[in-house]
């Protein structure tokens, strides 16, 4: 028999959260936890997991304390990193659209391409929003 964790293909103690949902879920020792608004304690749910399974599994990315540092002290101008198809990095003044093969603007602002793309490998091109870059050092 699978475990919860197996079963939902998410790793035991990370938290994700379900799509339209502002609780936090992780799993403990296959039990389904839950700390939400209204109970900000994690505590054993008995939400029918046939009702969860109807929705989208999100798991925030993970950022490491370098890559939380270095977005803290970009420029303030820039609000949005993406990464293109070829694995480029660019950073944004305004909120990106998703194009074929790259992130672009929609209007006027500034776009800058990022020369570290081996950093923040939790931005993907399968992404499809573009990083609010305040939520990496959140």
């Amino acid at each position: 028999m699978k475990t919860l964790s197996e079963f939902l293909e998410v790793p035991e103690g990370v938290i994700f959260y379900f799509n339209v949902s502002d609780s936090k879920y992780k799993i403990l020792d296959n039990k389904l936890l839950v700390n939400s608004v209204r109970n900000p304690n994690w505590s054993e749910t008995s939400v029918f997991l046939d009702k969860l399974l109807e929705r989208e599994i999100m798991i925030p990315k993970q950022f490491t304390e370098d890559e939380k540092v270095i977005a803290r002290n970009l420029p303030e101008e820039y609000e949005w990193i993406v990464r293109n198809k070829n694995g480029d990095l660019n950073l944004f003044t305004t909120k990106p659209i998703k194009h074929e093969d790259r992130w672009d603007l929609s209007a006027y602002g500034g776009c800058v391409w990022f020369c570290l793309s081996g950093l923040f490998q939790s931005i993907q091109w399968t992404d499809t929003e573009p990083t609010l870059i305040a939520d990496i050092y959140k």
